[in-house]
C-alpha cells in the first residue's frame, strides 16, 4: 500500500473512531440526530484543527453554534479547538456550556478547571477542582486535580488577604469577583455590572468592584454613572492609581479634556509601577496624543519588565503605536510582532501590523473604535453611516464632538470615517480646523483626506492656493 492510500485509511479510521466515541456520548444525553452534511462538517473542523489551521476552523464552527441549539458535537469540537489554540477563556465559555448539557461528563469539568486556572481565576479553579475530586474520586483526572490544588490553595489564601475579605465570606466573596471578571473578558457587561453590584452591597469599600463596575457602565452607555463610581472611588482610596487613570480616561472619553489632561500630567510626573496602572495610564495618554509620555514611560516599562508576559504585551502594542507616530515604522513592526507573540489574537496590533504591510495607510492607532465610544453607540453610529443622519448620532452622544478632533488624528479606520463625516456634517470653527489639518497631513488614506479637502473647497473654507497635498506619504 503506498503513502496516500495509508494516510487515506488512517484518517478514515480515526474518522469511525470519532464517530463511534459520539455514539457512546449519546448514550449519557438526550439522543440527537446527527445529518451527514453535519458529521463532515464536524470531521473537516477536527482535520483543520490539527492542522493548526485555527482561524479557519472557528469560522467554519461558528455557524453551526447557534444560539440555543445545544448541540453538544459542535460544542465538543470547539472546546478541542480553542484548547488546541489555547484560548483558555473562550474554553471556559464553552466547557461551562457543556457542563450545563451534559452534567455527567467528568471533561468537560476538568476542561473548565483547567482554563479557568489559566485565566487566573483561582478561587473558582479551586472550587471547580474540589467538586470534581469530591464527584468523581477514582477517575484518573482526579489525580490532575489533587496537583493542580496543591498550587491554587496558596493562591487563592494570598488573593484573600489582599483583598481583606472576612474569613467567614472569604472564598464566596472572591468568586463573586472572579465571575465578574469572567463577564469582562466575554464581552457580558450587564453581567458584570451585576455581579459587581452584588459584591459591593456586600463589600462597598472593594475597589477592584468598583474600577470594574465602571468599566461596565460606561460600555453599557451609562457614562455619567461610570464617571460618578470612579469619582467615588478616589475618594475612598486617593492612592489608587488604577482609579486615577482610569478617571483621567473617562473624562477625556465623556469630553472633559482638560481635566483628564490634569490628571494625566501627574501620572507622567509620578509614575504608577503596578501593570495594570501602567497600561490604563498608556491608553489615557494615547488618547490625549502624548506620543512621547507614551514612549518614556513604555520603554520604561518593557526595558524593567513591570508587570507579567500579558501586561509587557500591552506595553510593547502601546510602544509601537508612539514609535510609529514618531516616523519609525521598522521598530514599531518589531514592537507590534513582539505584543502578537504573547497576545496572538490581540486585534489592534494585528491590524496595525496588516495596515502597514497593505499599505492602507491608517496605521498606527492606539485602540479600536469600540474602546472610544461605549458598545451600545457603535451600532448607531454605522447606522448612522448608513442613513446619512448623522446628526442624531451628535445628539445622542454629544461627547463625540469633543472625541471628533481625537479620531481624525489617531482613531482605527472605522473611528476615522466616523469623525470626518461627523466633523462635515458638525461644521463648527472647531472640527473644521480639525478636518484641515486631516486633509492637509502626511498620515491616513489619500482617498479620505482628498475627500474632506473636496469639502472643505465646495464650502468655501479652503481656498484655491496653492496647497501642499500628501500622496502616498510624499
Amino acid at each position: 500500500m503506498n503513502n496516500w492510500k495509508q494516510g487515506s485509511a488512517r484518517n478514515e479510521r480515526k474518522k469511525q473512531e470519532r464517530r463511534r466515541k459520539r455514539d457512546l456520548r449519546k448514550r449519557e444525553v438526550a439522543p440527537t440526530k446527527l445529518s451527514r452534511k453535519l458529521l463532515d462538517r464536524l470531521d473537516e473542523a477536527y482535520s483543520l484543527i490539527q492542522s493548526r489551521d485555527f482561524a479557519e476552523a472557528e469560522t467554519l464552527l461558528k455557524p453551526l453554534d447557534r444560539p440555543g441549539s445545544g448541540n453538544v458535537e459542535v460544542l465538543e469540537v470547539l472546546l478541542f479547538l480553542y484548547q488546541k489554540a489555547r484560548q483558555h477563556e473562550k474554553c471556559c465559555d464553552v466547557a461551562e456550556r457543556l457542563m450545563k448539557l451534559n452534567p455527567r461528563d467528568p471533561s468537560a469539568h476538568m476542561v473548565f478547571a483547567q482554563a479557568t486556572m489559566y485565566t487566573g481565576r483561582v478561587a473558582i479553579a479551586m472550587n471547580a477542582y474540589q467538586a470534581f475530586i469530591e464527584r468523581w474520586p477514582e477517575h484518573e483526572y482526579s489525580v490532575k486535580a489533587k496537583n493542580a490544588l496543591e498550587i491554587l490553595v496558596p493562591e487563592v489564601e494570598n488573593k484573600i488577604r489582599a483583598f481583606g475579605f472576612p474569613k467567614e465570606h472569604a472564598i464566596a466573596w472572591t468568586m463573586i469577583h472572579e465571575r465578574a471578571l469572567s463577564f469582562v473578558q466575554r464581552g457580558d457587561l450587564r453581567s458584570c455590572a451585576a455581579k459587581c453590584e452584588e459584591l459591593l452591597a456586600l463589600a462597598p469599600s472593594f475597589v477592584p468592584a468598583r474600577n470594574n463596575l465602571a468599566l461596565a457602565y460606561f460600555q453599557s452607555g451609562r457614562m455619567a454613572e461610570a464617571v460618578a463610581v470612579v469619582e467615588a472611588t478616589r475618594k475612598l482610596s486617593p492612592a489608587n492609581r488604577f482609579a486615577e487613570a482610569t478617571l483621567a480616561k473617562l473624562y477625556f472619553l465623556t469630553g472633559r479634556e482638560q481635566e483628564s489632561r490634569e490628571i494625566a500630567n501627574h501620572l507622567v510626573t509620578d509614575p504608577p509601577t503596578d501593570p495594570d496602572s501602567l497600561t490604563v495610564t498608556l491608553e489615557t495618554l494615547a488618547y490625549l496624543g502624548n506620543d512621547g509620555d507614551i514612549l518614556a514611560l513604555a520603554t520604561e516599562g518593557v526595558r524593567n519588565k513591570v508587570g507579567d508576559k500579558r501586561s509587557l504585551a500591552m506595553q510593547h502594542h502601546y510602544l509601537a503605536y508612539a514609535t510609529c507616530r514618531l516616523g519609525d515604522e521598522t521598530r514599531a513592526r518589531s514592537h507590534w510582532k513582539k505584543c502578537l507573540a504573547t497576545i496572538p489574537n490581540h486585534p489592534d496590533a494585528r491590524e496595525n501590523l496588516r495596515d502597514l504591510e497593505t499599505g492602507g495607510g491608517h496605521a498606527p492607532w492606539p485602540d479600536s473604535f469600540g474602546k472610544w465610544i461605549p458598545d451600545v453607540q457603535i451600532e448607531k453610529a454605522i447606522q448612522c453611516l448608513k442613513s446619512g443622519d448623522h446628526k442624531r448620532l451628535l445628539a445622542e452622544f454629544p461627547a463625540l464632538t469633543v472625541l471628533i478632533p481625537a479620531l481624525l488624528d489617531r482613531g482605527d479606520p472605522l473611528g476615522r470615517e466616523v469623525a470626518a463625516k461627523l466633523a462635515m456634517v458638525d461644521s463648527s470653527p472647531q472640527l473644521i480646523d480639525g478636518l484641515m489639518k486631516f486633509a492637509l497631513g502626511s498620515r491616513w488614506p489619500d482617498k479620505l483626506r482628498f475627500d474632506v479637502l473636496t469639502f472643505l473647497k465646495k464650502t468655501i473654507v479652503l481656498d484655491v492656493g496653492p496647497h501642499r497635498f500628501y500622496s502616498k506619504g510624499k
